[in-house]
């Protein structure tokens, strides 16, 4: 595939996993801590260290747009889907950085037999 239609597919892939996923997860937190946090209806942004160990008088039943606390199935099914689209752009890039480097070594040989061939005409 052409580098330029790769750029340009990854381009739109990245737009479009930031127009239509919802950031759900955040790195670095725990499983358990999103939630509890679900559960006890927190917020997304709440530190655990800054948690009294209680719940929200309001929380039961789980959030809107989730079912029993966990993700939907269209949710997990969009989100395997942006998982999958990321994986591809992300291989997408290492395969041009790698298509770059052999660029730039045949680039080097091609110098280096010039050179060759300069110094041999000397």
């Amino acid at each position: 595939m052409h580098p330029r239609i790769r750029t340009s597919i990854g381009i739109a892939v990245s737009f479009w996993l930031l127009a239509s996923v919802p950031f759900v997860a955040f790195a670095g937190e725990p499983a358990w801590w999103t939630n509890q946090k679900a559960r006890c209806r927190l917020p997304s942004t709440q530190a655990y260290n800054t948690w009294n160990g209680q719940c929200n008088s309001s929380a039961g039943g789980g959030l809107p747009g989730f079912s029993g606390g966990g993700a939907s199935s269209n949710q997990q099914l969009m989100l395997g889907l942006a998982g999958a689209l990321g994986t591809a752009f992300g291989n997408s890039l290492r395969e041009q950085e790698a298509d770059r480097a052999q660029a730039r070594q045949q680039e080097m040989e091609r110098a280096a037999e010039e050179m060759a061939r300069f110094q041999a005409a000397e």
